[in-house]
């Protein structure tokens, strides 16, 4: 799953390069925790990905100087 999700991650970034050529990218921080699940479990939602897509923003970031700001979600 892991290795599915960051391929994916992956694809559709370099889409959006390709195609908008942004100079920035605007990034809502967002919360996927639920009550009704375990503390564990919300952990591993919560932190599932971000460290590939925060890898992946910064490769865009050298690559081709776009610029990422993290917002609060609305």
């Amino acid at each position: 799953m892991r290795g599915w999700l960051e391929s994916e991650v992956g694809r559709c970034l370099n889409r959006l390069v390709a195609v908008r050529a942004p100079a920035e990218l605007v990034i809502e921080r967002l919360d996927f925790r639920a009550p009704g699940l375990s503390r564990q479990l919300n952990r591993l939602l919560s932190n599932m990905g971000r460290g590939f897509i925060e890898a992946k923003l910064k490769d865009l970031e050298e690559r081709f100087g776009i610029t990422c700001r993290k917002v609060i979600a609305a």
